[in-house]
């Protein structure tokens, strides 16, 4: 590769970044933590009330874009119910009325979350009345239960979603969601609750959900390895010819 062929790559990659920082300059990249108490029957999921707020969420440290609504004392934003008997529970605004403390005017004010779709899980259907093993998972309607070491066990529940702020100008950007709750019963504890019991779930968990880079940054990515690979090249070509 010749030098001039080498300045024009720069140019390009220089070009390149440019345009990218002016598309991410109104994205939304980062994870969002936050936990709260829910209620789980057989038909929805209920986001408890907190400090007088319906369904509540409370804020926890988090990164990038959502830096600014960490939780201070009770920091707190909304969730919707949501209907398990709906064959996708696509809600606009799932999450929404973000705080930050102290609260700044306007900032987040716009910020929501629409949930897309429950990413249906992976593992088998479980089995009442069976003694599951650690690390065996089971699938009990959109919920993941995993066996832990002892008469323990964990809930987890996936999703996916956009986020959406229209002070930046940021708009259906992608992002995927995990919430994960701790249990001092076995899973088979946990089934006979929905099977055989009450089909009443109250727990706590916590939660995170993590905004996707664009493709503007995956482009900008991909040009800078190329380039780097390009450089290299010709080092090794000049050190071979030398």
């Amino acid at each position: 590769m010749t030098g001039a062929t080498m300045k024009k790559l720069v140019g390009i990659m220089c070009l390149v970044l440019g345009f990218a920082a002016n598309a991410n300059a109104a994205s939304i990249v980062g994870t969002l933590n936050f936990t709260g108490d829910v209620t789980v029957t057989a038909t929805q999921i209920n986001w408890q009330d907190r400090g007088g707020v319906t369904n509540a969420i409370v804020m926890e440290t988090s990164t990038g874009y959502f830096t600014g609504v960490d939780s201070e004392d009770l920091s707190v934003g909304y969730a919707s119910a949501i209907d398990l008997t709906a064959p996708q529970q696509v809600q606009d605004n799932f999450l929404h009325t973000f705080k930050e403390n102290p609260d700044v005017p306007s900032e987040y004010d716009d910020l929501t979350f629409d949930l897309m779709d429950i990413v249906e899980p992976s593992a088998p259907a479980c089995i009442p009345g069976f003694n599951y093993l650690p690390n065996q998972s089971c699938s009990l309607g959109v919920f993941t239960l995993t066996q832990g070491d002892n008469d323990d066990s964990s809930i987890r529940l996936s999703i996916i979603g956009d986020f959406d702020d229209p002070s930046l100008g940021a708009f259906d950007i992608p992002a995927v969601g995990i919430y994960t709750a701790q249990r001092t019963e076995s899973v088979r504890e946990i089934i006979d609750i929905f099977v055989t019991g009450p089909q009443t779930f109250t727990t706590s968990y916590s939660a995170s959900i993590t905004a996707v880079p664009e493709p503007t940054t995956l482009l900008t990515f991909g040009v800078g390895t190329a380039l780097m690979a390009a450089h290299r090249r010709r080092r090794a070509k000049k050190n071979n010819n030398a």
